[in-house]
C-alpha cells in the first residue's frame, strides 16, 4: 500500500509540473495510479503531490541562473 501511495503522490506532482501554478483539473483531474483512493486519503495524497511539486517548483527556479545586469557589472564585461 505504500508503494502505491507514492506512486499516486508522484503522478500527482508530474501532472501538477506539467501544466501553469494555478492550473486546475477540469476532467478526469485524478491520476490513474491514485485510481480508488477516496476521501481523506485522496485529498491527502494530492496534497502531498501538490507539496512536492511546489518544492520541484522551488528547486528549479533556484538552479535558473537570474541575469539581473549585476554579474555582468561584477564580471568588468558590458552588456552587448
Amino acid at each position: 500500500m505504500a508503494a502505491a501511495r507514492v506512486a499516486c503522490v508522484d503522478a500527482w506532482a508530474d501532472l501538477l509540473l506539467a501544466h501553469p501554478r494555478h492550473w486546475s483539473p477540469k476532467k478526469d483531474p485524478t491520476p490513474e495510479e491514485c485510481a480508488g483512493m477516496s476521501g481523506d486519503m485522496a485529498i491527502e495524497l494530492n496534497h502531498q503531490g501538490w507539496m512536492k511539486a511546489e518544492e520541484e517548483r522551488a528547486r528549479r527556479a533556484a538552479e535558473s541562473p537570474v541575469d539581473d545586469g549585476a554579474s555582468l557589472t561584477a564580471s568588468g564585461t558590458e552588456r552587448p
